[in-house]
């Protein structure tokens, strides 16, 4: 019965030039016809921070992804690509499971993550704030519900937003900030 198997690894994996970790990729066919079985880890040390495992139907054009992801301490400091120009400095781990389904040109991530030790400043008013809270993601919208967001001399504020988006294209930005 013919099968197709391809390991690859990628040592010190980045985005926009900055280093995420080492990358470890199976990819298998089974049997003509059926979807490719994918299994990814990426690797910060010893410490797997993404486990993805699913399949990838390059022949479905409507929903050819479906892949159960895994994050553990995974470091958020790329949603500065995303949120760049409204918060910077963004610093904390992420962990939670999602759910990876839709296409390439329109994907489709579900699930939450819990943030930890998250740091970011504001750009318009320079001040630095932490926060620790669960963001939940569902298709085309990132939402955030009673944040409690402290700043460098201790003060609260609470903050309600979402982040709704097309696909992670055109992304439009709601918050609710409330000082306590």
């Amino acid at each position: 019965k013919p099968s197709v198997n391809t390991n690859l690894i990628i040592e010190k994996l980045a985005y926009n030039g900055d280093t995420l970790g080492n990358l470890a990729l199976v990819v298998s066919l089974l049997k003509p016809g059926e979807p490719l079985s994918i299994e990814a880890e990426l690797y910060r040390g010893k410490l797997k921070t993404i486990v993805a495992h699913g399949t990838f139907d390059p022949e479905n054009k409507n929903n050819n992804m479906d892949l159960d992801v895994i994050l553990d301490k995974l470091k958020i400091f790329p949603l500065e690509q995303v949120l760049g120009g409204i918060f910077t400095g963004i610093d904390g781990v992420a962990m939670g499971r999602m759910k990876l389904n839709g296409t390439l040109q329109k994907p489709v991530l579900t699930g939450s993550l819990q943030i930890q030790r998250a740091r970011f400043t504001i750009d318009y008013l320079k001040t630095r704030y932490s926060f620790a809270h669960t963001v939940r993601f569902s298709e085309n919208c990132i939402s955030f519900d009673t944040v409690y967001v402290y700043d460098m001399k201790g003060n609260k504020a609470i903050v309600n937003g979402k982040v709704n988006h097309d696909y992670f294209r055109d992304y439009k930005y709601g918050f609710k900030i409330e000082a306590t």
